[in-house]
């Protein structure tokens, strides 16, 4: 079986995003881990998400290229997360090397809002950055998490990204902090189910959209819970493997439920053990952990998706 591998080259970061509950820290995946993610990709390994938490790229070059070295059979298809304001034509020609995607996080298209949510980040470094990944044959595209901050623009980023070349976008909306999250209207419902078919419309592909809206009731006016969580079966956990700069392997970089470290254990142990399997099962069963019973990325992919759907619970109107 072929796995999506996320990897988590450091946790350390350049910004201080509004929505960021991760807050940072200073650790880097060390070249003996590194080795030991090698050694399974090769027989294992689908996609490689380079991001967990943290700016990837303050893991520097040199972690980079030998990243890529220990893991270059030809048959594993790389995408880095990044904020964008540390490419540079050293790092754009490496990934150029090496077929990498390049997904920048961008929530809104218009600089003030920008700035408000990425604090420390410029959009015009960004904009720059994207002209030098397309400079350099990088195929790119834009994350984009809607917020209270950009909830009613965040459609703008369809003329930006389709302004700066991008290959495709990507959405998802902020649930936790609450101090983010915005008030669910009919309207803004509306938005994000429109949402496929123009990007359809324009020409780009997905980079992920969650695969449904649940119901949404407002609570005080500020913030919304889930009615009714609709309980799908997530395959997610069964074709997925996190592994953080510190060793540590989870199923899902949503829920840190952690089934071992690759410093203690092997890889083929854990993908084999009783505590892999009793998790997998946790996560289907009628009653998952909290963080999954309010997922909306469930059979979640970096793949282009049909769209989104409503839950069985409805909108409550009654509350706006």
């Amino acid at each position: 079986m072929k796995y999506d591998f996320w990897i988590e080259p450091t946790t350390q970061c350049n910004l201080k995003c509004k929505m960021c509950t991760l807050g940072h820290e200073n650790s880097v995946m060390s070249e003996k881990l590194q080795n030991i993610v090698a050694q399974y990709a090769h027989k294992a390994c689908k996609n490689m998400h380079l991001y967990l938490r943290g700016e990837p790229l303050l893991a520097g070059l040199k972690w980079f290229s030998n990243f890529f070295k220990l893991n270059n059979d030809g048959d594993v298809y790389y995408k880095v997360i990044t904020n964008g304001m540390l490419l540079d034509q050293s790092f754009a020609h490496l990934f150029s090397q090496y077929n990498v995607d390049l997904i920048f996080s961008i929530d809104s298209a218009d600089p003030s809002t920008f700035s408000r949510i990425r604090r420390g980040a410029s959009l015009d470094t960004i904009e720059f950055s994207l002209k030098l990944a397309h400079e350099m044959g990088i195929k790119t595209s834009i994350y984009c998490t809607v917020q209270k901050y950009n909830v009613e623009s965040f459609k703008d980023i369809l003329n930006f990204a389709i302004s700066h070349n991008v290959h495709s976008v990507g959405l998802g909306f902020v649930v936790e902090p609450r101090s983010c999250s915005f008030t669910w209207t009919p309207q803004i419902v509306q938005s994000f189910l429109e949402f496929p078919s123009q990007l359809q419309g324009a020409g780009l592909s997905s980079c992920g959209l969650p695969q449904f809206i649940p119901g949404h009731k407002l609570t005080n006016g500020k913030y919304y819970r889930f009615d009714e969580p609709t309980q799908l079966s997530c395959d997610q956990c069964r074709r997925t493997l996190c592994v953080t700069s510190s060793g540590e392997v989870s199923v899902c970089f949503k829920l840190p439920r952690i089934i071992g470290n690759l410093e203690k254990i092997s890889l083929a142990e854990l993908l084999k053990s009783e505590k892999l399997r009793c998790l997998q099962m946790k996560i289907n069963s009628d009653n998952p952990p909290d963080m999954c019973k309010v997922c909306t990325w469930s059979g979640y992919g970096l793949t282009s998706l049909p769209g989104w759907r409503m839950s069985s619970a409805s909108f409550n109107h009654h509350t706006l």
